[in-house]
């Protein structure tokens, strides 16, 4: 978020508390960073979950997190967005997170999102090196197989 702690909880959370108010359960935060206003959002009435975006510190969320709410999770989108998405990376970052809720016995959900645009392309390429290479499963070890195929591919051009 581009504004400090204490302006959220003067300027921002007003609005939001009257807001939830009129639901039943509450999923809060997207891509800001939550966990230095945590002490603030957990306020908010009927919230069952909550966004622990890749610019809050996950650890820290999980330590302050009340253990009623689910912690949802969104992969760091550079890991995913490039030419080739390194599974390694993805996979110690999906580590970390997966550590710091189990540290604190938080509930834990994770998102994965591919960007769109490199959906199809991700799709075609996967289908086609295990049609060609027999493989019915693919694993991280086959993903990163993938990728250092694509990776060479780009090279050539």
């Amino acid at each position: 978020s581009s504004i400090s702690p204490r302006m959220y909880g003067e300027q921002i959370f007003p609005f939001i508390k009257r807001l939830a108010e009129r639901f039943g359960l509450v999923y809060y935060g997207c891509c800001d960073r939550l966990d230095d206003r945590l002490d603030i959002v957990q306020q908010i009435p009927n919230v069952k979950k909550m966004s622990c975006s890749p610019w809050s510190n996950r650890e820290i969320f999980a330590e302050k997190l009340r253990k009623d709410i689910v912690m949802s999770n969104k992969p760091t989108p550079a890991y995913l967005a490039g030419d080739v998405m390194n599974c390694e990376e993805v996979a110690a970052d999906l580590r970390r997170t997966c550590n710091a809720a189990k540290a604190n016995g938080i509930a834990l959900e994770m998102i994965l999102n591919l960007p769109r645009v490199f959906l199809p392309l991700v799709l075609k390429g996967c289908v086609e090196w295990a049609r060609e290479n027999d493989c019915t499963l693919v694993t991280a070890k086959e993903m990163q197989i993938i990728n250092d195929k694509r990776a060479k591919e780009k090279n050539k051009k």
